[in-house]
């Protein structure tokens, strides 16, 4: 019991000599200056379509993707068999996620996208990300990318967001784990999920590609996230989309959202140049060398699974980038220290 006071004795001053050094400064005054980037990149990635096959989704995208072997989405291992390449992190941090705001829906023609209309930022990081990222927009797809030994889900929820280091999204794309997307699968139930109305009743006036609408209720990103978001899966892949650029890291629930089959319906009801909008996810691609990490975030019952930061608990109006620094910093500290009285 004597090694927790000093490990948070070195962390302390681990800190207080990085900021004698001016590094944190630097950290902030970067951060400070960050711009949010317009995460267009399905739009904006050429004239390309979804094949005609469930199957061969990517069919003809030759040419238009980056050719590597970290491709999205993969096929997960079952829990058990992930648990192989287990590690235990500090909780995922979300900055300003249950924020109630004005959203923006556009119908791209390749899926639905979510524009935040952001009054403060919101944000992730901790959870292993080892950076803060920034929310640049949330996008759709029916069926899920990503599957669970073999197992599609009915839809997959992408939160996307830039490393706030990089500037924006945009040159974010370009660099290694420049972004990173939150994923979440949608399970088919019988009863409908209320998260989804306000999605559905603007995909009513945004049915054709390239109509846009303003959602007539506020919005949250929390209100996109599964219930327990301690486990998921974690590896380094691309952009499922054109130009699949392998600068992405993945971190997907293991927890579901649900929706019934009447809502799931209406996504498909959306239409492209070419007709509705029946599917709109890339095949699984080979993992090739890489390992898909499975990470529990569970800490001893007296601490949080996760963490929410609310507005009036950061600052009292946009939340500063020095404060999440330090709680990044801080959380690193607390691991060691619970890692050493366990």
């Amino acid at each position: 019991m004597r090694a927790a006071p000093a490990l948070l004795l070195a962390c302390l001053a681990g800190l207080t000599q990085l900021a004698a050094s001016g590094y944190i400064q630097q950290l902030i005054s970067e951060l400070d200056n960050a711009e949010m980037g317009d995460a267009e990149f399905i739009a904006s990635a050429g004239d390309w379509r979804y094949g005609s096959n469930e199957e061969d989704g990517d069919e003809g995208w030759d040419g238009l993707c980056e050719v590597g072997k970290k491709q999205s989405p993969v096929d997960f291992p079952e829990t058990e068999e992930a648990k192989k390449n287990e590690d235990e992190v500090e909780p995922l941090a979300f900055f300003h996620y249950k924020e109630a705001v004005s959203t923006n829906l556009t119908n791209n023609g390749h899926t639905v996208v979510l524009n935040i209309n952001q009054p403060c930022d919101v944000g992730v990081a901790s959870g292993g990300l080892r950076s803060l990222y920034f929310l640049d927009q949330i996008h759709f797809h029916w069926n899920s990318e990503h599957t669970v030994n073999g197992k599609r889900y009915a839809m997959e929820v992408h939160l996307v967001h830039h490393n706030v280091e990089l500037g924006s999204f945009d040159k974010a794309i370009k660099k290694s784990r420049g972004v990173a997307v939150l994923g979440a699968f949608v399970t088919e139930t019988t009863h409908p999920n209320p998260v989804f109305n306000s999605v559905i009743e603007g995909m009513s006036e945004a049915r054709d590609a390239g109509a846009a609408t303003v959602l007539k209720s506020t919005f949250s990103a929390a209100d996109l996230l599964p219930k327990n978001v301690a486990n998921f899966y974690r590896y380094e892949g691309s952009l499922t989309t054109p130009p699949c650029l392998e600068t992405v890291v993945w971190t997907v629930f293991d927890d579901t959202l649900h929706a019934s089959r009447e809502q799931i319906e209406a996504f498909r009801e959306l239409q492209t140049k070419e007709g509705p909008m029946k599917f709109n996810y890339r095949p699984t691609q080979p993992l090739n060398d890489r390992d898909v990490t499975w990470i529990s975030t569970i800490l001893p019952e007296e601490e949080p699974e996760h963490v929410f930061a609310e507005q009036n608990e950061i600052s009292a109006g946009r939340p500063t980038k020095s404060q999440a620094t330090v709680l990044i910093l801080s959380l690193a500290c607390i691991r060691i220290i619970l890692r050493t009285l366990s």
